[in-house]
């Protein structure tokens, strides 16, 4: 007996194209970026006929001798292990630092690897790591600074009267646990969290920080400052002052952010305008390899909001490519696994 699954497809302008039939093991799906040149087009919406719906998307066996084939089970290679936590705890940690790294520049968050991350997770459970220290103290002065503008008090007017809220200057790497303790008892959002904070981040199981991490990031995505970037359909402009002198005049303007400077501030100072790509200081400085050499051409398009997984299979497990990895998982969530060499791609 044959075995046929709904496939679904959308073009480019958004028409989705359904039809019953007999899967490859692996469906791809490209976006214009790597869309092949022997790709198909568009048919009318009129004219659609299983027989002609064959693509460089879909591959269909359409042979009555490959339903053997068909009715096997794709059974996936084991997963690899070169990080220090899980591959389930691995994909939710890469759902975090996904975050982190497209915000780093609003969070003010240097650059750093996703295996440091995951070391870091580990480390914090005995020591104050710094990495992992540093993560949590940009997130929370976001979220405080977001509730100072909005004027959001979690407390009574009578208990709050001429009383000045001094955590956004205070916090650094002996505070934040108690400022996060003092946030997350008092957030509607995340009370749910109340025990754990208590001695955090000492002795706290490796998945209760994720899950912790994960609802602040949830959390980050409601301020202002974020939304601002998804509702902005203006492309960004760049400052209008030097970062150095702060003043106005001639300005070189720097290819990846919006920093300007002067030709006599750059240290050493420059003669001419480049005429290459030129990126300020602070830019050049924030280049991590296996980080920013790493960032897929889709995500420097303008209003890129979110990744897409890069396709299904036949048994409906869900394919990412993210943090230089190709995390797979199934329906459920529960079985999860990632490859990091050549070899198993």
């Amino acid at each position: 007996m044959q075995r046929s699954i709904e496939s679904d497809f959308e073009d480019e302008n958004e028409i989705c194209y359904t039809s019953k039939r007999r899967a490859h093991p692996i469906s791809q799906h490209y976006d214009e970026d790597s869309f092949p040149s022997s790709s198909w087009t568009n048919p009318n919406e009129h004219d659609i006929e299983e027989d002609q719906c064959s693509s460089s998307i879909d591959y269909y066996h359409n042979n009555n001798n490959d339903v053997g084939i068909d009715d096997e089970i794709f059974n996936l290679p084991i997963s690899s292990n070169d990080l220090s936590v899980t591959p389930k705890q691995a994909l939710h940690l890469a759902t975090i630092y996904e975050f982190l790294r497209h915000f780093s520049s609003i969070l003010r968050l240097s650059p750093f690897l996703f295996e440091h991350f995951c070391t870091s997770i580990i480390q914090s459970i005995d020591i104050n790591n710094i990495l992992f220290s540093q993560i949590h103290i940009c997130l929370l002065r976001l979220l405080i600074k977001q509730d100072d503008d909005d004027s959001i008090t979690y407390a009574s007017e009578t208990d709050i009267k001429g009383i000045i809220d001094l955590s956004f200057v205070t916090i650094d790497y002996i505070t934040w646990p108690y400022i996060l303790q003092l946030y997350v008892t008092s957030h509607p959002q995340l009370k749910i969290f109340i025990s754990i904070v208590k001695d955090y981040p000492f002795n706290i199981n490796i998945q209760e920080k994720i899950d912790l991490l994960l609802a602040l990031c949830d959390v980050a995505l409601t301020t202002k400052t974020i939304r601002r970037e998804f509702d902005d359909t203006k492309p960004k402009q760049h400052d209008d002052n030097c970062r150095k002198c702060q003043k106005r005049g001639d300005l070189l303007c720097c290819d990846r952010c919006e920093a300007t400077y002067h030709l006599a501030c750059l240290n050493p100072p420059l003669t001419s305008v480049p005429t290459v790509e030129w990126f300020c200081p602070v830019c050049i400085q924030n280049q991590v390899h296996g980080v920013t050499d790493c960032i897929p051409p889709r995500e420097n398009r303008p209003f890129y909001l979110r990744h897409r997984c890069i396709g299904h299979d036949r048994e409906q497990r869900r394919y990412w490519f993210v943090c230089r990895r190709l995390f797979v998982e199934d329906e459920t969530g529960e079985d999860v696994r990632y490859y990091s060499t050549l070899d198993q791609f």
